[in-house]
C-alpha cells in the first residue's frame, strides 16, 4: 500500500466458509470495505450475520477463506503466524465485551502487559501506563483486581489496555454488550473521544443508538454488506 493511501484496512471479496460434515456454511460472502486512517466505522446487524467474524479477520485473529486484505503497508496473506501476532500487539488495540481482563493481576498489570511483550523499559511502561489509565480516569483504582471492580470499571480498564501502545487502529467487539446504559454511554463517549484526536476505530454492535457517534455505518445481513451509511452527510458535515 503506498504511503500516501487514505486507507488503513482495505477487504476486498472477502469470504469465510465453515465446512461440517460436507456442508458449506459462509459466515462472509464477497465482502468488500476500505476504512480510512482515523475513521470511526460502525459495523451492525442482526446476530449472526457475521460482523464479529468479519472484525476477527480485520483484527488478524481470524484468515479468510477467500479474498484480499491489506492492513497498512502489509499484505496479510503472505504473513506468518509470528508476523501476525507481531502486528496484532504493535499496531492494533482489541476491546471486547468480557473485559478479558487477568484476574490475578492489578489494573496497573493488566494495562502494562502488552508494553512487557513489546519488552520496553520499565520506566517507560509505568509512564505509558499511568498515561493510559489517566486518560480513562482510572488512575485511582491502579492497585485494585478487576473483581473488585464494577463492570464500566472494568470496560475502562479494557480501553486502557488497548490504547496503551498507541496502536494504528482499535477493534472493538460489542464493548458495551455487557454494560448498563449510564456505563455504556461513557465507554462511547471515551471511544468518541480518542477518535477525536484521531484514533481509527472498528466497531461492532447491535446497539442502533450507538451508531451516531460513527462516521460510517456498515450495516451486515446474512454475512454480506447490504448498506453503508454516510454518518457525516446526514450530520450535515462536509
Amino acid at each position: 500500500m503506498p504511503e500516501n493511501d487514505p486507507y488503513i484496512i482495505k477487504l476486498e471479496g472477502i469470504e469465510k466458509v465453515y465446512y461440517t460434515d460436507e456442508i458449506e456454511t459462509y459466515a462472509l460472502s464477497g465482502v468488500h470495505l476500505n476504512i480510512k486512517k482515523g475513521e470511526f466505522v460502525v459495523i451492525s446487524g442482526p446476530s449472526g450475520c457475521g460482523k464479529s467474524t468479519l472484525l476477527s479477520i480485520a483484527g488478524l485473529l481470524d484468515l479468510p477463506t477467500v479474498g484480499n486484505y491489506r492492513f497498512r503497508t502489509h499484505d496479510t496473506a503472505n504473513l506468518k503466524g509470528k508476523e501476525r501476532a507481531s502486528i496484532r500487539n504493535n499496531e492494533i488495540g482489541f476491546i471486547f465485551q468480557s473485559f478479558n481482563l487477568i484476574g490475578n493481576l492489578t489494573v496497573f498489570e493488566n494495562v502494562e502487559l502488552p508494553l512487557i511483550y513489546r519488552r520496553i523499559k520499565k520506566e517507560k511502561r509505568k509512564e505509558m501506563t499511568l498515561a493510559a489509565l489517566e486518560r480513562v480516569q482510572m488512575t485511582h483504582r491502579r492497585n485494585h483486581l478487576p473483581s473488585q471492580l464494577s463492570g464500566g470499571q472494568q470496560q475502562r480498564v479494557a480501553v486502557a489496555r488497548a490504547i496503551v501502545g498507541g496502536p494504528a487502529v482499535m477493534f472493538a467487539d460489542e464493548p458495551t454488550g455487557n454494560l448498563d446504559t449510564q456505563n455504556g454511554n461513557r465507554v462511547m463517549e471515551i471511544l468518541k473521544e480518542l477518535n477525536n484526536d484521531g484514533a481509527t476505530l472498528v466497531m461492532v454492535t447491535h446497539e442502533k443508538a450507538y451508531e451516531s457517534y460513527a462516521d460510517r455505518v456498515v450495516k451486515m445481513l446474512d454475512g454480506k454488506v447490504m448498506e453503508i451509511v454516510d454518518q457525516k452527510s446526514k450530520r450535515g458535515v462536509a
